[in-house]
């Protein structure tokens, strides 16, 4: 199936899958909320959080705290005034039900009851009857515990989550209120957690029981060094290395709730925050807004992400003072710190945090063209005002890199023998925009790189000019510092991940002055890697020859007009780790899908293309005296579960690379900014 045909059917069984499975009184995908934790606000507190602007608050409706706990259960007055006042200022409230009163317990071991597996007959009880209470108050979306992976919040496990908390809570949730919405599980970021939560959704599979939407929470701060575990886009959306904790998304996917790659349903970050410390701290308080505007950055890059709970609009006074975004200052009166500005404004500026609702065909929730997809997700979409979905930019055209067949090719690194050519060259205007995290001095780093080919072997020639060169580490961390990624889909299947059949992702340096080079991705039955490399550098300049045999890449022999799947990436460094990269097409930087990658197409002897770059022989006296490292890569890792690098694993960019002229690149710019960017990830990945 043709590239673009493959992208559009991809996305929109993506986005018709997620709109299926998501309950009808949800809110469209694409639609984004902001809302912040407030515990049992008073009614001064839920009018600072109407001066923020957000859509919603958080508030502990805590089992123990109801009158005869596991009797009448007797109103909570604070929580009720809480509520009350909080749907009348047209602010919408998610309610947590959550912890054991001791009367409800069934054994603890520990001296806290409030973490004990409760009686399941009393709690639903509980739920049937709080439900009712508060959705007559016009509250109708209720989570089902909190943080049950910690030992502080939950002794049981994610078995007697399921059993005890979640199946009878829904039950008695949707016998007390038709149209009210399940959340859940709330898992806190850390431990085991992946575990929990795929033996939590499996365990609700088998019960026949789902959450209408998924919330989680993550702590995780921005621009994590290597040595400081998952920053928050990695816990989100792809795990950095193969030995930290697998990513929400990840997650959802070997539980078999992602089809594709895509959560099956909207996703809620509903805790997430900042700790300054000391709390009034100018530098602290402006990092804690520079993680609010981060965390809203990453949830409107994906169309599954649509609501992000802040922790929280008041500073605690206890152990978890600072995290507030408000702080009291005298009898009645509130300091608002620089994220309470900064995201009040914010709101108050992009439409798109509104929620949708409105009357314009892009924010409707309704799919008005009929091609599968709606607001957001309809690349007719410009936002929320926009009145018509139908006005679609032109498809997008991948772009094809022809590789002639080769003459005797010596690897030397010197490139003088590939005269007839046919060079990407990404630091022409045609073939190179700025990816989303450019290297630190984008005008420092250009590349140019061609493909030739044998029936036994495809050979790779690169170009690339840095003005420093930086790498040291062990071959799996290459991509750390300066260094080559290749990736190849060889079926042209495409798909919005490796699919362990037909896809391989490889990767080159020179290292501590040799070549060095790893295999993150290929199928369980591969063979070891017998690639053969030299990486030569001279000034500014750093080439690369690499030979991949015909069995490298599950062929027995490579013939004329054989084309697959292919994309490649380079990494910079300048002395301090990785600050950027280019690419050639998305789909190996930010995320990992063959979808995304251009055509390699092998032309038959003497037929090499018109447009080959006429100074390629401008190489054949460039190597001086320039160090050469050449090896045999016959240790690649080829584990089938070797993580590549890029999402939570590594490098990568996501830059948007037009095919031929600026026209079809700006389309194909405009389609995946507005659909495929806001179904994957975004950010790097480090």
């Amino acid at each position: 199936m043709a590239f673009t045909t493959r992208l559009a059917m991809g996305i929109m069984f993506v986005v018709a899958a997620v709109l299926a499975a998501a309950s009808p009184s949800a809110a469209a995908i694409g639609d984004n909320d902001v809302g912040i934790n407030t515990h049992v606000p008073a009614d001064a507190v839920i009018d600072l959080c109407v001066e923020l602007g957000v859509g919603w608050i958080r508030v502990d409706n805590n089992w123990p705290d109801a009158g005869d706990p596991c009797g009448a259960m007797t109103p909570f007055p604070p929580l009720e005034r809480s509520a009350t006042y909080a749907v009348s200022r047209g602010l919408q409230v998610y309610m947590t039900l959550a912890y054991t009163p001791p009367c409800a317990s069934t054994g603890s071991s520990d001296a806290r009851p409030h973490n004990d597996v409760p009686d399941a007959a009393a709690w639903e009880r509980y739920v049937r009857t709080a439900v009712t209470r508060y959705r007559a108050m016009g509250v109708r979306h209720f989570g089902l515990w909190n943080e049950a992976n910690l030992g502080g919040f939950w002794e049981g496990s994610a078995e007697q989550y399921v059993d005890a908390i979640v199946t009878p809570g829904m039950r008695a949730m949707r016998a007390a209120c038709a149209d009210c919405l399940a959340l859940g599980p709330d898992l806190a970021h850390s431990h085991d957690y992946d575990v929990w939560l795929e033996r939590i959704l499996r365990r609700m599979d088998a019960a026949g029981v789902s959450f209408d939407i998924y919330t989680h929470h993550i702590y995780n701060e921005f621009d994590r060094p290597i040595w400081d575990g998952d920053s928050f886009v990695n816990a989100l959306d792809r795990r950095r290395f193969a030995f930290t904790r697998r990513s929400l998304r990840e997650t959802l996917v070997d539980a078999g709730h992602a089809p594709g790659g895509i959560p099956d349903r909207e996703v809620w970050i509903t805790e997430t925050g900042y700790h300054a410390r000391p709390p009034t701290d100018p530098a602290e308080m402006n990092r804690q807004r520079d993680y609010y505007m981060r965390v809203i950055d990453e949830q409107l890059a994906r169309a599954w992400y649509t609501n992000s709970f802040f922790y929280e609009i008041l500073d605690s006074g206890d152990e978890l003072d600072g995290f507030g975004i408000t702080r009291r200052d005298g009898p009645g009166g509130f300091l608002r710190k620089p994220a309470f500005h900064a995201l009040r404004d914010r709101i108050a500026a992009e439409p798109e945090l509104s929620g949708g609702g409105g009357s314009t065909q892009c924010s409707d929730g309704i799919d008005n063209d009929g091609d599968g997809l709606a607001d957001a997700a309809d690349p007719g979409c410009a936002g929320p005002a926009d009145d018509d979905e139908s006005d679609d930019p032109p498809p997008p055209v991948p772009p094809t890199l022809d590789a002639p067949a080769a003459p005797a090719i010596s690897l030397d690194g010197s490139l003088a023998e590939w005269t007839p050519a046919v060079w990407v060259d990404l630091a022409s205007p045609d073939n190179f925009v700025s990816p989303d995290r450019p290297p630190g001095d984008a005008s420092d780093l250009s590349c140019r790189l061609a493909v030739l080919w044998a029936p036994d072997a495809i050979y790779l020639g690169i170009e690339v000019t840095d003005d420093m060169h930086d790498n040291a580490a062990a071959s799996d961390l290459i991509w750390t510092g300066d260094s080559l990624q290749a990736a190849f889909d060889m079926a042209d299947d495409g798909g919005r991940g490796y699919d362990g059949d037909d896809d391989f992702e490889v990767g080159w340096a020179l290292a501590g002055g040799s070549a060095s080079g790893h295999r993150w991705v290929a199928p369980s039955a591969a063979p070891p890697m017998r690639a053969v490399a030299a990486i030569a550098r001279a000034g500014t300049a750093t080439r690369y020859e690499i030979r991949i045999p015909a069995g490298d890449m599950g062929r027995s022999a490579f013939a004329a007009g054989d084309s697959f799947g292919f994309t490649f990436l380079v990494n910079d460094a300048d002395g301090s780790g990785r600050e950027g990269w280019i690419e050639w097409t998305p789909g190996i930087g930010r995320f990992k899908e063959p979808e995304a990658f251009g055509t390699l197409r092998l032309l038959p002897p003497g037929a090499a293309d018109a447009d080959a770059d006429a100074d390629a022989d401008a190489d054949a006296d460039a190597d001086g005296d320039a160090d050469i490292g050449q090896d045999a890569f016959d240790a690649y890792d080829a584990r089938p579960d070797a993580r590549p690098p890029g999402g939570s694993d590594g490098g990568g960019c996501g830059c948007r690379v037009p095919p031929r002229g600026r026209g079809a690149g700006f389309a194909f710019l405009a389609a995946l900014a507005l659909a495929a960017a806001r179904l994957g990830s975004r950010g790097p990945r480090p």
